[in-house]
């Protein structure tokens, strides 16, 4: 949500919360954005909770990087799919931004678990929210066997 901004002892007792109340994974946030949002995504994976602790990714291997410095469990790797961001944003075909989900930037290699997230789905200019398939998704696994997470 624009404007807000949460503290990192904040965002561990929001994630605290979540695992009282039984989720089976929390996104503790974007560990790549800044050294506070690291901060904080390292203090709940820390925390020793039930619930499996994920950061959101690109497919980038610095933010992969970022994930495996905060300690988490997995990253969730958004991807812009419609139209108009494969081909003004990313500049790829439908085939080269599916390569690039599957690859992860060897998030799985890495000992991460992981799904794809639809970015349309959180930008104005998303453009029907389309899948890399052209079909709508929410998300689905990296790797064979992941079970998506968001």
């Amino acid at each position: 949500m624009p404007g807000v901004s949460l503290a990192p002892e904040e965002k561990l007792e929001i994630a605290r919360a979540l695992d009282e109340l039984g989720v089976d994974a929390v996104e503790a946030g974007f560990a790549a954005v800044s050294e506070g949002e690291m901060e904080a995504i390292g203090l709940i994976a820390e925390e020793g909770l039930r619930a499996e602790v994920f950061s959101a990714s690109r497919s980038l291997r610095r933010d992969i990087d970022a994930a495996l410095e905060a300690g988490v469990d997995g990253v969730n790797i958004i991807i812009p799919t419609s139209d108009l961001h494969l081909r003004y944003k990313l500049r790829k075909t439908r085939a080269e931004a599916l390569e690039m989900l599957r690859r992860g930037s060897g998030a799985h290699r890495r000992g991460l678990n992981g799904g794809w997230l639809e970015d349309g789905a959180r930008l104005p200019e998303g453009g029907g929210g389309r899948g890399p398939g052209g079909r709508r998704r929410e998300g689905g696994p990296l790797r064979h066997g992941g079970r998506p997470h968001a």
